[in-house]
């Protein structure tokens, strides 16, 4: 009998929490974004083979932490940028 698969998106687990995945791969340099601010901030990695992801998330909560990196909010919709 073949198994099914269940979509990991939306997802709860036993423990009550939301899976939502967001499978990425490291930029040319050390270079910011929402998608990773967001991850440095409120985000799990469950997988990391190299360390990259874990030291790349170290460097934006840095940036963020010295007032680099601010979260923004215009017309209701929050966005990260770099600090003028």
């Amino acid at each position: 009998m073949a198994e099914t698969r269940k979509p990991l998106r939306n997802r709860q687990l036993r423990t009550g929490t939301v899976l939502d995945p967001h499978f990425v791969h490291p930029a040319e340099g050390m270079t910011f974004s929402g998608l990773w601010a967001e991850v440095a901030i409120d985000g799990q990695v469950l997988f990391d083979r190299c360390g990259w992801v874990h030291k790349h998330l170290i460097h934006v909560r840095r940036a963020i932490a010295a007032g680099r990196l601010v979260r923004r909010v215009v017309h209701g919709q929050p966005y990260w940028a770099e600090a003028a």
